[in-house]
C-alpha cells in the first residue's frame, strides 16, 4: 500500500490506481463538507464527482507533493459557490430555505426539515400528476415568473383561461399536500 504523498506522484504520471486510491482517502470527507452547505444528497455526489474530474484533467499541474486536502477542498469550495449561484434565483430553491426557516422557527414543531432533494421530488410528483395544460401553466408561471398575458399568447389562450388554470393547479396542489404545512407556505410564498 502506498503512502498518500507517492500516490500523489503516481497520479501526476496517470496512474489510475493511485488515483482510485486518493478517492478513497478524500471521498467521504468531501462529500461530508459538500452535503453540510447544500444539505442534497445529488448536488453534494454531483460535486464530488466534479471535483474528482476536475482533479483528474488537471493532475499533470498539481504543485502538491504532500496532501492534495487543500486542492480539492478549494475546488469543492469553488463548486459549491457556483451552485449556490445557480439556485439563488430558483422558485423551489426559494421555497426550500423558507420552508427550513419556518421549520427552525417554530418552537412547536417536532419535524427535522426535508431534505433540497426531497423537497424538489415531492413538487415534481405533484407536478407530473396535473393535466398538461395546468402543468406548462404552472411551469410558465411559478417556475418562469411569466405573466398570465405572455403565457396566454405562448399558449394561445386567453388571460381567463390561463388564470383558470393556475388557480386549478394551485388548488390541486393545496389539496395534495394539505398533510404538509410546509408546501403550503411555499406555494403561497411563490404567489406573493
Amino acid at each position: 500500500m502506498n503512502s498518500e504523498k507517492e500516490n500523489i506522484k503516481l497520479f501526476k504520471s496517470g496512474s489510475t490506481k493511485a488515483f482510485e486510491a486518493l478517492y478513497t482517502l478524500y471521498n467521504s470527507r468531501l462529500y461530508g463538507y459538500c452535503f453540510q452547505w447544500t444539505k442534497s444528497q445529488d448536488d453534494s455526489q454531483e460535486i464530488v464527482q466534479d471535483v474528482f474530474t476536475n482533479l483528474w484533467q488537471s493532475r499533470k499541474e498539481i504543485k502538491e507533493e504532500n496532501t492534495l486536502l487543500f486542492y480539492i477542498f478549494r475546488i469543492a469550495k469553488n463548486q459549491l459557490i457556483n451552485r449556490y449561484r445557480r439556485n439563488l434565483n430558483s422558485p423551489i430553491f426559494e421555497g426550500y430555505v423558507q420552508y427550513t426557516n419556518e421549520v427552525n422557527l417554530s418552537s412547536n414543531n417536532t419535524d427535522e426539515p426535508l431534505l433540497y432533494d426531497e423537497f424538489r421530488k415531492k413538487i415534481d410528483q405533484i407536478k407530473t400528476k396535473l393535466p398538461k395544460t395546468q402543468q406548462l401553466v404552472f411551469e410558465y408561471s411559478i417556475f418562469q415568473q411569466k405573466t398570465n398575458k405572455e403565457i396566454a399568447k405562448l399558449l394561445d389562450m386567453s388571460e381567463q383561461t390561463i388564470k383558470n388554470q393556475l388557480s386549478l393547479a394551485l388548488k390541486t396542489f393545496r389539496l395534495k399536500l394539505s398533510k404538509h404545512h410546509y408546501m403550503i407556505i411555499w406555494m403561497f410564498l411563490l404567489l406573493k
